[in-house]
């Protein structure tokens, strides 16, 4: 795991930054640099900044959703896979984001993103955060799934 150092912060923070400003073509480049393809969600889910949120919950948490159409349409990354340390997903950022997106969630949702995941540290899933922050809109688009 990446962490805890200046460098690892200073690499971390690289990452995050295009993903929590919808610079996709950074992130593409960052990722046809700097990663290995045979490896990619393990290595991208390494980069982990506080309370280990990774690259994928800042780019829910922003609504940056060309980001995480990338992550999971073109990388084919598992949305659920990316859990904090406190176990919460991409779904959970987005839902308690500064730019709470439906689309956004959408397209979690599309890509398997479960909404009754319940984190390790919580018991709050995304479907009762959606019912919690008043979002019928979301809690509509989380049953039909």
């Amino acid at each position: 795991m990446v962490r805890y150092s200046a460098e690892a912060e200073d690499e971390c923070y690289d990452w995050f930054f295009p993903a929590m400003t919808g610079d996709l073509d950074r992130l593409k480049e960052m990722v046809s640099t700097r990663l290995d393809a045979g490896n990619l969600a393990n290595t991208l889910a390494s980069y982990k900044g506080k309370h280990g949120r990774t690259v994928f919950h800042f780019a829910a948490g922003a609504g940056s959703i060309r980001i995480c159409q990338y992550l999971v349409e073109e990388l084919n990354l598992n949305v659920d896979d990316f859990r904090s340390d406190e176990g919460l997903t991409p779904l959970h950022s987005a839902i308690v984001g500064e730019s709470y997106d439906v689309d956004n969630m959408k397209v979690l949702l599309d890509n398997h993103a479960n909404p009754d995941g319940v984190a390790r540290t919580r018991t709050a899933s995304p479907l009762y955060l959606s019912i919690v922050n008043g979002s019928i809109e979301c809690m509509k688009l989380m049953l039909q799934v």
